[in-house]
């Protein structure tokens, strides 16, 4: 199973129904990172058909807590999560993935805010300045509606 199954059925009908509301899919829909960094053909397809409605986007969170759920040990870079987050990118475009940090659940993986930050611009560093600052906050203060203090 890819971790979107078994909430996605019902979305798509509320998403095409109810085309003003805006849907996030949290945690890139919780791959399975602790099994393979590889992307399952399952996950790709139901992150696809996410995609294809314009007002569903994906929240780039939550992955080091997904390497090793139970023990929080294993130990992970950039690569371990590359395909998966451009992938999520390439489908949803920078105008509907935003980053989240996760924290203070990350702390339990022994990482730190500043870490996974500097892992998420790692992860985005070959989009556009433009399409970083989207995924970086922009996409988020839209979606949320937030106005920047800073």
């Amino acid at each position: 199973s890819s971790g979107i199954n078994a909430e996605w059925p019902l979305r798509p009908g509320v998403a095409k129904q109810l085309p003003d509301l805006r849907i996030v899919i949290d945690h890139i829909a919780k791959p399975h990172l602790s099994q393979s960094t590889t992307p399952t053909e399952e996950w790709k397809q139901d992150m696809k058909a996410a995609a294809a409605l314009p007002n569903v986007y994906c929240k780039i969170s939550g992955l080091v807590t997904e390497v090793d759920p139970v023990n929080n040990s294993t130990r992970w870079d950039m690569s371990t999560f590359r395909e998966h987050v451009h992938f999520v990118l390439d489908v949803f475009g920078a105008d509907r993935c935003m980053v989240g940090s996760d924290w203070p659940v990350l702390r339990l993986t022994g990482a730190c805010y500043k870490s996974v930050n500097e892992l998420h611009k790692s992860l985005v560093g070959h989009l556009s300045q433009d399409e970083q600052s989207r995924v970086l906050g922009g996409t988020a203060e839209q979606f949320y509606q937030l106005k920047a203090v800073c």
